[in-house]
């Protein structure tokens, strides 16, 4: 029999805990409680309720108003929401995310010591689902009591009710999936094992011991015996359970009123004023309908016969105003098709558990006159209700419409971002964000990165690149640099890096081996050939504008020039126009005409006598098998119509890696804008990201702020085909609301952009759109992460003065040293 823990005194209530707790057995992934209740126990990702619109939270509330109003009156919902500050699960994920090469594995050791080292708030959100049966007789289905059928009556409809049970748990499982895809969230039933783990944690909090083997068959012992091992004490004071002590607090009397964001702020007391480790519980019970409408019409006809008997002048105003709360929650339900639903909300604190219940309570006070005890003769009760099967010991509870319990819903949770961890971050509340940059689920895996000069963007990439390389060997990079913002990084990890200049011994010939754009029926590669042209078109179109032939003659040309190389040749911009002077294709006059017209036009390039001779028109061409290949355009910034002939034939160079389908490509370019305003250059990379998706390429675009690209159409097209976003400081001057809704944030995103906190040397904020969800990732780096990836002209001069006072360390051993002398970069100097 159940015994009651209402009336104790305060000393070892094991026994009393032993009893209470309503726990049979697990079968078909449902928890069966011994006086014949059935559980399911779900595993939920919310989402964050402060980047939501207005218009999408009010969604919300409407649809768990409807979830609620549709829910059987034999059901119990509860809510167990979980804050702690460390996080071991995703530091693990991290750490098994990748094996880096022996040589850099010394820099994931140090991030893996940084993250220790720090607070994480893990946020764990659960929902039990209760089928209410207070018929000891349910429980004959399972072996165990099976034994001992013949004590009990009415077996038959006892393995029924069971069934049904069963089978009502499954549809509502099946219902769940309208709360998934409408809000977006995922949301997992725990199965048989995973169950026990659970309720095993919960029974035996801070035990360093491993729960007993767990066998489906065995229905020797009753669940509860199994998940027994730790004593329960009550204190006037505390309630202590194994090597943990909690303080239990209990909603006294409910807010008066909540907004959109229902009871988010109650989740994040920790990340507010410091952080601890609490649980909030909210269940949800649906009473019987008219019983129920019964008991609030008779408690409101007393209430106001008491504020009507007045002595004097005296009038019982606050009994007129609870009566007035009641009628408006009559006639709430009985104008719709609203359900009455009793509330309870506790807080169970752990650690410091004086001063984290003071906080609460005092927090709660600024929640909409929200009222919270420390309700210390219900501890025990309080501490069972947040098991399934038990939630009805929390007997503090509140009736309110469907409408109202709707908001009490606790789904907010930041964006954890994707199951693999290849780069690890926290968000601005200090909570874990797993990033991998080629995850599936994204529509495209390209990038803006929007940041003015000095907010970090270099900074930023450097990390994201560095643990990219780290997490696979089938990553390659390549990209386009202006002014050595990622020669560190290329020369840490034995990279190519290209500093380009009009005498410099690199070879920029664009046009592949004939060897490698044959295809097996012998014609040529038809994407290649097209990419080609569109280089070729940049330096012989007068005006950029082409007639309706031009590519035809341009493609003929880049194919002649071909036909006359052998399969380990290939043809120069020389040999291209020589076919345009000599051109034989064309149907007519004009065709040949048009091709002299670009023949000259191509000589000046291709002249003896011109400066870029050396640099794009020689046989062969740069190697690029090296895994990271950056090219520097700082020193031909002074020849526009180069640069940008080179934007252009990097672009074709890297097509090689591209076709590779057994590599990963990351592709960034550096002030990016400045390229596209030449209307061939902007076909390609049109090209590029609406195409090299299929390739497993990401490209990544950075620029100062949104209207670079918003001004061209290619520009468009990039934002449109891009499936992350990232916005560093921008200049809010040059910034408009427009820009940023067209790169598809709503007006909760564009205000956290237009809001994001720095400190030099100590942290920076960034706000990244990853695919439909958003977060803002406080950059903090440890002292030798920051060292790693600056690129300052002021950490300049002190890594100089570094490198020379100890010429015979290695990087990673001067890195050491600026970490230890310099933790804050020369900002802390």
């Amino acid at each position: 029999m159940i015994t009651s823990a209402l009336n104790y005194n305060f000393k070892d209530k094991t026994e009393a805990a032993y009893n209470l707790l309503n726990l049979l057995n697990i079968e078909k992934d449902s928890v069966i409680s011994i006086d014949g209740s059935h559980s399911a126990i779900y595993r939920i990702t919310g989402f964050d309720y402060y980047l939501k619109t207005d218009n999408a939270l009010n969604r919300v509330a409407d649809i768990c108003d409807l979830f609620l109003s549709l829910l059987p009156e034999d059901f119990i919902l509860t809510f167990i929401y979980k804050i702690k500050d460390t996080d071991p699960d995703f530091i693990e994920n991290y750490r098994s995310s990748s094996k880096p090469p022996h040589d850099f594995k010394f820099i994931k050791d140090k991030k893996i010591e940084d993250l220790k080292s720090r607070i994480i708030r893990k946020v764990d959100i659960y929902l039990y689902a209760t089928v209410k049966s207070f018929d000891l007789d349910v429980a004959l289905q399972t072996s165990w009591f099976a034994k001992a059928g013949s004590l009990f009556k009415n077996r038959p409809n006892a393995i029924i009710n069971h069934d049904k049970s069963i089978e009502k748990l499954t549809n509502f499982s099946r219902n769940l999936s309208f709360l998934s895809s409408s809000f977006g969230i995922k949301i997992a039933r725990l199965k048989d094992k995973e169950i026990f783990d659970y309720l095993f944690k919960e029974l035996n909090p801070g035990r360093n011991i491993d729960p007993p083997s767990y066998d489906e068959e065995d229905k020797n012992y009753t669940l509860r015996s199994l998940l027994s091992y730790s004593p329960v004490y009550v204190s006037k004071n505390s309630l202590s359970v194994g090597q943990k002590n909690y303080k239990l607090i209990n909603m006294h009397k409910a807010p008066k009123g909540i907004n959109t964001f229902g009871i988010t702020q109650l989740l994040n007391f920790a990340a507010k004023y410091y952080f601890f480790n609490y649980t909030v519980a909210v269940s949800f019970f649906i009473p019987e309908q008219e019983r129920k409408y019964k008991d609030i019409r008779t408690d409101a006809n007393v209430k106001r016969s008491m504020s009507e008997a007045t002595i004097g002048d005296y009038d019982d105003y606050k009994g007129l105003t609870e009566t007035e709360v009641i009628e408006n929650l009559l006639k709430s339900v009985a104008k719709s098709s609203k359900k009455f639903v009793d509330v309870s909300l506790s807080f169970r604190v752990e650690d410091d558990i004086k001063k984290d219940a003071e906080t609460i309570i005092q927090g709660c006070k600024y929640f909409s006159n929200m009222e919270v005890i420390d309700d210390q003769l219900e501890y025990l009760n309080i501490f069972l209700s947040y098991l399934p099967g038990t939630q009805h010991l929390n007997f503090r509870k509140k009736t309110v419409s469907s409408k109202e319990a709707g908001c009490f819903f606790p789904l907010h949770q930041g964006f954890t971002g994707t199951s693999n961890a290849p780069i690890a971050l926290l968000n601005s509340r200090l909570e874990p964000v797993s990033l991998d940059l080629f995850n599936n689920l994204l529509p495209a895996k390209h990038a803006n990165i929007f940041g003015k000069t000095r907010s970090g963007k270099g900074f930023m990439m450097n990390g994201f690149l560095t643990h990219c390389l780290l997490s696979s060997d089938d990553i390659d990079i390549v990209g386009v640099d202006i002014g050595g913002t990622y020669e560190k990084f290329t020369r840490l990890f034995n990279g190519n890096y290209i500093d380009i200049e009009l005498e410099g011994e690199y070879n920029l010939n664009p046009f592949p081996f004939k060897k490698d754009i044959v295809l097996p029926s012998g014609d040529y590669n038809p994407e290649i050939l097209n990419f080609l042209s569109h280089i070729v078109a940049m330096m012989v179109l007068p005006n950029g504008v082409p007639e309706p032939n031009d590519y035809t003659i341009i493609l003929r040309s880049i194919s002649s020039a071909y036909d006359a190389m052998t399969l380990d040749e290939n043809p120069t911009f020389s040999d291209v126009n020589n076919v345009l002077f000599n051109y034989k294709e064309g149907r007519d006059v004009t065709d040949k005409q048009r091709a002299l017209l670009f023949g000259k036009n191509m000589f000046r390039w291709t002249d003896i006598t011109s400066p870029y001779l050396n640099l794009i028109n020689r046989k062969g061409t740069i190697d690029l098998s090296n895994r990271i290949n950056v090219f520097d355009l700082q020193k031909i910034k002074d020849y526009p119509e180069l640069s940008k002939l080179i934007f252009a034939i990097i672009k074709n160079l890297t097509f090689k890696k591209m076709y590779d389908r057994s590599r990963k490509v990351i592709m960034f370019y550096d002030e990016c804008h400045q390229f596209l305003d030449d209307p061939e250059i902007g076909k390609l990379i049109s090209f590029l990201y609406k195409t090299s998706a299929k390739w497993d390429v990401a490209m990544y675009s950075i620029s100062q702020q949104p209207s670079d690209l918003l001004k061209t159409q290619v520009g468009r097209d990039i934002i449109a085909n891009s499936g992350i976003k990232i916005f560093l400081h921008l200049d809010i001057d040059n910034v408009t609301i427009d820009d940023l809704a067209a790169c598809g944030l709503n007006d909760k995103e564009i205000a956290t952009v237009n809001n994001l906190q720095t400190e030099k040397g100590y942290f920076s904020e960034y706000f990244i759109k990853f695919g439909e969800n958003s977060t803002v990732i406080r950059n903090e780096p440890s002292s030798f992460e920051y060292w790693l990836y600056c690129k300052s002209n002021e950490d300049w001069l002190v890594e100089n003065k570094i490198n020379q006072e100890y010429p015979e360390k290695s990087l990673k051993e001067r890195l050491e040293i600026l970490a230890e002398r310099y933790p804050h970069g020369p900002y802390g100097v």
